[in-house]
């Protein structure tokens, strides 16, 4: 999930600069790993299935603010957007169907002809070839 949201967001394929996998009983239970995408830009992310708690924050700072997206992945256990630009901040919070709800929803559209895919086979390779580079790199 970390992965795939830094490679939309940012809308480019990075380069793997580090990487850390703790496997357990041959799964890869946690993951960490530093990024640098075009233009300079870095990125670090960080998944576990072993975590104490679920935690799934998005954080994009940049030259004058930051954006932090708390529980992207599971909107349904209360998801929040704060906004940090200079010295004022706000919080956001957002309403909306889970994230599977959501997917099927967007299925069956595609699948009645009424929308195009959000995404495709290009992007799921794409993501793939990071998590590959990500164990290589580990």
């Amino acid at each position: 999930y970390p992965a795939h949201a830094l490679r939309t967001l940012i809308g480019a394929e990075p380069e793997v600069t580090a990487a850390r996998i703790e496997m357990r009983e041959g799964v890869d239970a946690a993951t960490s790993a530093e990024l640098r995408f075009p233009g300079d830009l870095s990125a670090s992310l960080s998944c576990s299935i072993v975590a104490e708690r679920f935690d799934a924050t998005l954080t994009l700072t940049g030259e004058d603010g930051e954006l932090s997206i708390r529980n992207f992945v599971g909107p349904q256990m209360g998801c929040s957007f704060r906004v940090r630009i200079g010295d004022q901040t706000r919080s956001e919070p957002t309403d909306g169907p889970t994230t599977y709800a959501a997917q099927l929803e967007h299925l069956v559209a595609v699948m009645q002809g009424g929308v195009e895919p959000l995404t495709g086979g290009a992007d799921a390779i794409a993501n793939l070839t990071l998590m590959d580079a990500i164990r290589a790199a580990a």
